[in-house]
Formats: C-alpha cells, structure tokens, sequence
C-alpha cells in the first residue's frame, strides 16, 4: 500500500479530502471536527467535499452529489470517506463501488468495512451490550423492543446481532414480534410504534418494557410519537438509542444511549492516511470502543456523564422557588439541566441568584449553587452570543434575498462572512453552462468571481478568474504558507446546478456552513432569474425595434387583426393605400370600411377559416384599395400559449405585375387573330418569330460594361433562326446591389418568348424595388409562371433559371438550377466549375423546398461566365459535342483578354467549332472583377 504523491497545494504539506454527508447531519459534524483537530496536530491541509447520501430521500438533495465525480489526485493527496453515513442511504454494493472508484488515491474507510480499503470502524459490541445488560439487569426488564437500522448497513446488522446475543446470555427467549424494521431515520421509528400500539394492540409497560433503537435518531422518534399519545418515557416504557448525540442530552428525559467517539475514528483514520503517505504498513481494520451512557429515559435518576454541562430550562415557578428559597430552587435546578434559549428567563434567574448567592453557607448545597451560578451565567453569555449569530444570519438573508446581480451578492458575502467567523471564502460559477443537473457531470472550467482572506479581497476579472473544475480552486489562491481546512458546498436550486462555494472552516455554528449554501444559491437563482429576465425585456425590446423599423419602412402592406377580423396594427404602406396619413387612424376598422360588401366579404370568410383552422392562406391574389391588386399572405396569429387570437398578413403590390401580365395577354390574343387572318403559313410563322425576336431582343440590358464599380460586363445573346427562349439580365437593385440572371425556356417561338418576358418582368420588378435573395426571386419567378403559363395559357414550357446576387466582397449568392457556372481564377489561370442547385422553373406550383441559397467567391482579376446550351450542345461535322469541357477550354483561352474582347473571341470560337450551324440561341455573359 505504497504510495508517496506530491502535496496538491505545493505547500509542502499532504492535503486530505473528507468525504461525508451535509454538515447538518451531527455525526459528519463529528467525523469533520476528529479530522480537522488532528490535522491541525498533524499538520496536514483538510478538505471537507460536502454531499448528501448516494440517494438522498429529500427531492433536489441529491444534486449535492456532483463533487463526488471531481475527487482525484488533482485536488487531494489522500480520502477519508465516511461510508457507514453514506451507506445508510445506498446499498452496500454501490457504497463500495464508489470508494474503489477513487483508487489509486490511498483511501481510509470511516464507520463501515469495504473490502480492499483500510477502515476504521466503531466496535458496537461494547457499549450496546453494556446498554442491554443495563436494561435487564438493573431495571429487570425482559420484554425489549428492537427498532433496527438499514437491513444492508453493517452497523445495523452487528447491533442486531449484539441485541440477540445479550437476550440469550440473560436467558431471555427472543420473540420476532419484538423486532421491527428501521432505516435509521425518525419516521420509520414512528411506524414501528404505531405497529406495536395499533396493530398487535400492545400495553406499555407490561406487553413492552423498553424499546432499543438501532440509532438516537429513531429514539428521538419513537419517543416523539410516544408522547404524543401520552405514553410517558420512563414511566410507561423505557426507550435508548445509540450514537449519543448533542439531541440525546437535551431531550426530556435525557437519552439513555451509547457513546460512539466518531471524532476518534477520524483521528484515527487520519493517522492510517498518513502512515501510508509516509510508505509505512497500515492495518485492514481498527476498531474504536464505544460504552454505554445512562441518563433517565432507562428509567434511572439523573446521573450526568463525565464531562458533560447541560443547560437549564426555568419555569415560572421554579424563578419563584428562587427568590423565596434558594437552596430549595437550585437543587430543583440541577435535576432539569437543559440547553436554554430564552434570554429573559436567563436574566431574571441570575438577577435571582445573584441576590442570594453571596450569602449561601460553604455547604455541600452552597458549593452546588454557586457551580450552578457560573454555569447559568456561562450559558447566559452562549445564549446572548447565540442570538447575535442569529441576527446576523438573520440580515444576511435578507441582503443577499434582495440581490439583484452577482457582482451585488459577492460584495454582501466579503462584507458580512468574516462577522460569522468565516475567515476565507471562495466563490464559482460554471462556466457558460446551460442549465443542467447531477448525475450530470460539472463543466469542465469555472470561473472564481469572490475570494477574500482575513486580510484582503483578491481582485478578479468582471467576467471571474478562468481555472479547472476539477482543481477546486485556482492554484495561487489556495494559502500557500498556512495549513488550512476547506468545507466544499455545492450550489444549485432544485435541480439546476450553478457553481460552488469553498468556505474556511471557521464559524462557531456549523450548521451554517448548510444554511449559506442555501442561502447563496437562491440568491444566485434570483439573480440569474433577473438577468435572465433583464435580457429577456432587452430582447424583446430589439424585436420590437426591429418589427417596427420593418413595418415603417417596408413598401409592403402589414396587418394584424383581432378575431372579428379588426385592425389593431398596421404598418404606414397600409395606411397611405387606405388613404391615411397615420396608422393609428384605422385601428379598429375592418375591411368593410374600405372595401364594398362584394370584396370585403370573401376576405373576412377567409380570415374566418384561419382562425378556425389554424391554417395560412399563401400567396394568394386579391384586389386591393384604390384599384390595386395585390399577392396576400395571411396566418393565424397565437399568444404565449398558442392560442390563436386573430390572424395577421403582408401584402405586396402587384398592380403592374398584373398589367404586365394584361399587356401580354393582349399582345397574344393580337398575335392570335393576325394568325386568324394571314393565310400563308410562312408569313404567319415569320411573324411570330420576328415578334418574339423583338420581345426577346428588346427585354435586354444595354450598357452594362461599367454598371457596377466592383466590375467591368459584357454581355450579348444571338438569337437562333427559330428564336429560342434564352433570357439574359444584368441590373442594380435599389441598394446598389448586382444581379445577374440567365435562362433558357424550353421550346422556340412567341410562347417561349412571352414566358421569358414573364420571368424578365418579374425578375426586374422585384430587383429594382424590393430586398430579396436570390432564392425569393426564384421561388416568385416560378409561381408567377405556373399561375399564367399553366394556368392561363395552358402550356407547359419549362424554363432553367439562374439568378445571382452580389453581397459585396467577392462573394455571390446563387439560387435556381441552369448550366454550371465557370469562373476563371486568374492565380491559377485554371476554370472552376460551379454546380447550380435547385429545379426547373413552372414543374410544381411551389419549389420553395428545393431551392436554397448557395455563396461562391470571385477574387480580384477572375472572370466569371454565364451561358446557354446553346454554347455548349453544338456539334462539329464529325458529330461531337462542343460540352462543357470545350467550352471552359475556349474561355480559358481568351480569360485574360478585355471583357468585350474576351465575349466576342469566346462566339467566335464556338461558330467555327459549329462551323456557323446555329441551332439554338447563345447567350454570353462575362463578368471580371477589377477591384
């Protein structure tokens, strides 16, 4: 068992991690105080990591847990584990399972033997056989009740076995219905007494003399519900525990128990630690004597144990027995030693003694009065010091429950901890942790946001000083030259785990250690909760902002409606439409105040259907105020809970769409009746080709070379004898911003030609007057398309479509599916070759799901290309292909030429690779970046 490690702090001196349950519990307060008296004698620095039971039986208990999965040579040099508290909540296989898990750290067991561990357990024989013995042989009783503990914890099992051993040794027959389950705790002691008085139906007394407990915490039990049926303790029965906690003395009757010296199996198991860390051999187990208390709730008078200084509890009556007789009254005293509280009671008994102590007679009486006068007056001076720690924990609480941020809460615990005797204390938050809990393992950094010593507060960053978890604490602001003793408190509300806190081992009381805990804890949750609450309004706040800013500057009209369809906000595109100069002014209206009863009508049965549904209503054509039309969106609109409360909706003007749209219709309906009347079919076929010739022709961009500062353009389309559906575009956005568009729609002649004007109208309209993306633009192209060309004239063209956006910087936005793109890197004079993505234009009425926005990057100098297969799908006499592959060859070719330049040489070489056969149109543009 070997092992010799570096000290953790680097101070020279071992560091001993304790590991046990919340300071609360008496007999961890036990098991601290042996280990952190020897340490001091040892010299050795003690770490107390406070948990609560493998599983705790209080709801959110369990989350102080978390540390148990830090514990390791990083922040420790040797353990103690105080597993037989730990093992009265957990099985015995999973107890050990814990304690091997820490291996190779040189570990010592407290309280229970674990297999492969050095422990130091208490020998319970002793003084539990000394206890029965007490019972039967000086009181002569003979029907014992037993309340045992956990059925799996060792300790329990031995006291059983010590209580069945004595029965026989006296010649007492055992009766099972005597033995009663327990788990250690008050309750189940409880249960057992009503078993014995309800169930079996037994006499106190006569049917059971004395009942034993596994623990004091199941006698103070046992004895609480015994009183409460007005059974009396000893007078009815009998009842003693074990363990002889600070309660077992000041209860009435005081405790009848077993003294466990907990504090000497620390100290003990401190020593093995360090035999070991020295390389010396150490034992596999040490036991620790424990003996038999008697005090009167066995039934003997009162006999207080060596060392023992009870306080006292006065009566009304007894302060008169005082002032009348003294001796008589002070005799009565020392038979009701108790812990007193009341401070007026206190001041006037010793206003009371100190009258008549002077006077007393040198007499046995007088010597018991005046040690009866110092220890009322030293238990006077504990009680004041007692209400004065009250006090301030008192104002503590309420400083720290009015925090309001961290910053706040630090600066109360600096200010007010040293008054409770807390010379050091250390404070961390995990570091950008969402909301989590244990078993869930702690972040793996933290951040110290308060450290402070006896002598100063350290400065840290606002934003807290970074370090591991797993150390605990930094390095440097661990005592360097100093021996000290730390207690480890988790921090978390309910199930959220927040931080921890590292206090020095200082205050009087230590239970306080508990209470700050969750004193700090719930200040911190309030102030994550008003931060979080803060940012939450900040948030909110910018939405509004932004919704705002949007619907006062956005040309199209916002809407949002109560659930009779009223107005109750509106944005000012709706307002000037209406005819108003302020928004506010129609509020409350509806559409029957705008429309007459024929429009108005199908637009609230429409609103109607949304807000009983839940379903939207998308893009859907509608006329609109003053003569316009407009495309409609409309939605159901919710509350907090997703109730739907009204309905809300944009619309966009569409009124020159719809022209665009009439004026096609009529140019198509001329082109018809001029069908009608030409009787030569060559003539009627030139027509229509020289008129979608015009309309292809006319629709394109002029001037294009210096239209963007970023760019110098060139661009040109050759229409083909039977005019194709190719459609070029290069214009700027109201913002500055370049588009480019390219696109084939399939077949050739007049139709081909409308449905690319279509795509044409749309495409300018919504570029020059609108912010989109690229994607938008697509997915509108393409509903436009459907609705007229489907629709409308019944045709079923597709059309490949690509548009471009430029975002500044080199890069381009790109949506639609048509021919690759080719951009020349002039760094390595190479082409790259850029897939679009997306569908075909007028397949499905919606492609919003199969087009999405996709970015690529032009640097200084590159050259991008777009085109048409009419560049590409071209043949040669020997029947090849141009493809794509020639194409990038031709424009790698001329790449470094001036963009005029560079178009015509990249259509020269493709006509004599046709050998001047053009099929199909060929549209070109070439963009380079110049700066």
């Amino acid at each position: 068992m070997s092992h010799v490690p570096q000290p953790t702090t680097g101070s020279g001196r071992p560091t001993i991690g304790l590991l046990s349950q919340e300071l609360i519990f008496e007999t961890g307060v036990s098991y601290l105080n042996g280990v952190e008296t020897s340490a001091r004698h040892y010299d050795v620095n003690l770490v107390h990591i406070a948990g609560n039971p493998l599983r705790s039986t209080l709801e959110f208990e369990i989350q102080s847990n978390i540390f148990y999965d830090l514990i390791s040579a990083h922040n420790v040099d040797a353990l103690l584990i105080a597993s037989n508290l730990l093992g009265v909540f957990a099985p015995f296989a999973e107890l050990t399972a814990l304690c091997h898990g820490y291996q190779p750290l040189p570990i010592v067991s407290l309280g229970m033997i674990v297999d492969g561990i050095p422990s130091v357990v208490l020998d319970n024989t002793e003084g539990m056989y000394a206890e029965l013995s007490h019972l039967i042989e000086i009181h002569g009783y003979r029907r014992i009740a037993y309340i045992s503990g956990s059925a799996e914890h060792p300790d329990a099992q031995e006291r059983q076995k010590v209580y069945l051993q004595a029965l026989a040794d006296h010649d007492i027959p055992v009766d099972p219905d005597l033995i009663l389950p327990g788990d250690f705790q008050a309750a189940s002691a409880c249960e057992a007494v009503r078993v014995l008085l309800d169930e079996r139906q037994w006499r106190m007394g006569r049917d059971v003399e004395a009942i034993v407990t596994a623990n004091d915490y199941m006698a103070l039990g046992a004895i609480r519900e015994l009183q409460a049926r007005q059974v009396h303790v000893p007078e009815d029965v009998a009842v003693v525990g074990f363990d002889d906690i600070m309660l077992s003395r000041l209860l009435t009757p005081p405790l009848t128990t077993v003294h466990a010296p907990f504090n000497d199996v620390a100290r003990r198991g401190l020593e093995i630690l360090l035999d070991w860390l020295a390389g010396k051999s150490v034992p596999t187990v040490t036991k620790v004597s424990s003996r038999a208390v008697i005090r009167q709730s066995c039934g003997c008078s009162e006999t207080a144990q060596p060392g023992e200084r009870e306080g006292i509890v006065l009566s009304a009556e007894m302060i008169g027995m005082i002032e009348n007789d003294p001796q008589r009254a002070l005799w009565g005293l020392n038979q009701k030693l108790r812990d007193g509280r009341d401070m007026l009671i206190w001041e006037r008994a010793l206003a009371a003694l100190r009258r008549h102590v002077p006077a007393l007679p040198k007499t046995e009486s007088g010597q018991i009065c005046k040690e009866l006068w110092e220890v009322l007056t030293a238990t006077a001076y504990l009680t004041f010091q007692d209400n004065q720690y009250n006090q301030l924990m008192q104002e503590l609480g309420r400083a720290l429950i009015s925090c309001v941020d961290l910053a706040e809460i630090t600066d109360i615990l600096a200010a007010r901890l040293p008054q409770l005797g807390i010379r050091r204390c250390y404070l961390a938050l995990y570091e950008n942790s969402p909301a989590f809990e244990y078993p869930q393992r702690a972040p793996e950094w933290s951040r110290l946001h308060l450290a402070y010593t006896e002598t100063e507060r350290l400065d840290l960053p606002a934003e807290g000083l970074r370090f591991p978890t797993r150390q605990f604490l930094p390095q440097d602001a661990l005592p360097q030259h100093e021996r000290y003793t730390l207690i480890i408190e988790a921090l978390y509300f309910r199930q959220t785990q927040i931080g921890f806190i590292v206090f020095d081992y200082g205050a009087r009381d230590v239970q306080i250690y508990t209470m700050l805990q969750s004193q700090i804890s719930s200040a911190l949750q309030g102030a994550a909760l008003v931060r979080q609450s803060q940012e939450h309004a900040a948030e909110i706040a910018r939405q509004k902002y932004i919704l705002d800013t949007f619907m006062a500057n956005v040309p199209d009209s916002i809407y949002f409606k109560d659930r009779e369809s009223r107005i109750t906000h509106t944005n000012m595109a709706l307002a000037r439409l209406a005819g108003f100069h302020d928004p506010s002014e129609i509020l409350g209206k509806s559409d029957f105040d705008f429309f007459p009863e024929e429009q108005a009508r199908p637009k609230y049965e429409q609103e109607q259907t949304i807000i009983r549904t839940g379903q939207p209503l998308l893009a859907i054509e509608e006329p609109d105020a003053g003569g316009h039309w407009a495309l409609t969106t409309k939605m159901p609109l919710r509350n907090e809970r997703g109730e739907i409360i009204g309905t809300f909706g944009i619309s966009r003007d569409i009124t020159e769409l719809k022209q665009v749209q009439h004026e096609l219709a009529a140019s198509y309906e001329e082109i018809r009746i001029l069908n009608d009347q030409l009787n030569d079919e060559n003539v009627r076929m030139h027509a229509e080709m020289d008129l979608a010739r015009q309309i292809q022709t006319a629709l394109l961009p002029q001037m294009v070379k210096h239209l963007h500062p970023d760019f110098e353009i060139a661009a040109t389309m050759l229409p083909a004898e039977e005019v194709g559906g190719d459609y070029y575009d290069v214009a700027l956005d109201r913002e500055g911003a370049l588009w480019l568009g390219i696109g084939d729609v399939s077949g050739h002649g007049v139709t081909p030609g409308l449905i690319m004007m279509m795509a044409q109208t749309v495409h300018t309209t919504i570029t020059t007057n609108y912010h989109a993306s690229a994607r938008d633009i697509v997915c509108m192209i393409n509903k436009v398309l459907f609705k007229n060309v489907r629709g409308r004239l019944k045709e079923d063209h597709f059309m490949t479509f690509t548009t471009l956006k430029y975002l500044g910087n080199g890069r381009f936005q790109h949506a639609g599916a048509h021919l690759k793109l080719i951009v020349y890197r002039q760094r390595i004079q190479m082409c790259d070759v850029i897939t679009t993505q997306g569908t075909w234009l007028n397949f499905v009425p919606d492609i919003e799901h199969a087009t999405v926005n996709a970015e690529f990057t032009v640097d200084v100098g590159d050259l991008l290309v777009l085109y048409t297969d009419g560049l590409t799908e071209v043949w040669n006499s020997q029947k090849n292909m141009l493809d794509i592959h020639g194409f990038t060859e031709i424009v790698t070719r001329h790449a470094e030429k001036e963009v005029e330049v560079c178009r015509d040489a990249i259509l020269h070489d493709v006509m004599t690779w046709c050998q001047q056969n053009q099929k199909d149109d060929m549209s070109l543009i070439v963009v380079r970046r110049i700066r």
